[in-house]
């Protein structure tokens, strides 16, 4: 198993609005995949309906391979509690949902994921030179990996706040 530092503060927004949620949930979708992480996977999906209206929540993360030693994870934790309403939008009525919108991201980089680097019995002084490599050798690389990942963080969060029409507070 390869060593996993987490580098991004997690950052959340938390938004009272009137959205087609299904349509939020693509974009956010089309938002993550724009930056570079092919593929999303589905860790957890829950819905449910109450008297308060519709719950629903998912865990997703995103995987980016910019190099045959780093992996950069992005974290994706979703929940809302929206009811249907029905609004009028250019004289046609529309079904919408209202209600809270929450969207928290973080994320974290994955080193020497391949374990090619990793403690062995027969050659205990890998762990060492993998160390060594991380802190004088791939310091740059790695550096610029996490700062990679806080701006994709922080490029999805300002894209998701014009889509809530929040304002943004940078």
């Amino acid at each position: 198993m390869g060593q996993k530092d987490y580098v991004a503060p997690t950052k959340t927004i938390e938004q009272h609005a009137v959205i087609d949620l299904n349509e939020f949930i693509k974009q956010l979708h089309s938002i993550v995949k724009e930056r570079g992480y092919p593929d999303l996977m589905e860790q957890s999906h829950k819905e449910s309906n109450s008297d308060t209206g519709r719950n629903v929540s998912f865990y997703w993360y995103a995987v980016k391979k910019p190099s045959s030693y780093v992996k950069i994870y992005l974290e994706v934790i979703f929940s809302a509690t929206v009811k249907n309403v029905s609004i009028e939008h250019d004289e046609e009525k529309q079904m919408m949902q209202e209600g809270v919108v929450s969207v928290s991201l973080t994320g974290y980089i994955m080193k020497d994921y391949e374990d090619e680097w990793a403690l062995k019995t027969q050659s205990p002084t890998r762990k060492l030179l993998r160390e060594f490599y991380d802190k004088f050798v791939g310091r740059d690389r790695i550096a610029d990996n996490e700062s990679e990942l806080n701006n994709d963080i922080k490029l999805i969060m300002g894209e998701l706040k014009t889509y809530l029409k929040m304002s943004r507070v940078d």
